[in-house]
């Protein structure tokens, strides 16, 4: 289940990058700095939270902050799919 998790959180983290694609005008003047700058912004977030989810988490070795890791993610993760459902 953590392991899992890290692929969960990289796939929130996915959503975030393509919303915040669909958000900004590009041109061909600016595409390259502006897609640059989001990917570069959402991996820095990402990789933030998979460091403070395996510390938080001890690699899952505490087992209360496991569980209360375990079920913020469940709720990114409904909250992912009810977005992509209403998005149809």
């Amino acid at each position: 289940m953590h392991e899992q998790h890290h692929f969960d959180i990289t796939r929130i983290s996915a959503e975030k990058f393509e919303n915040e694609l669909t958000r900004v005008h590009f041109t061909k003047d600016n595409y390259n700095a502006l897609l640059t700058s989001i990917f570069d912004k959402v991996y820095d977030e990402n990789m933030k939270i998979q460091d403070a989810y395996d510390n938080e988490t001890q690699h899952s070795l505490d087992v209360s902050r496991q569980n209360e890791w375990n079920n913020k993610i469940a709720a990114q993760i409904l909250s992912l799919k009810e977005s992509l459902v209403s998005k149809k």
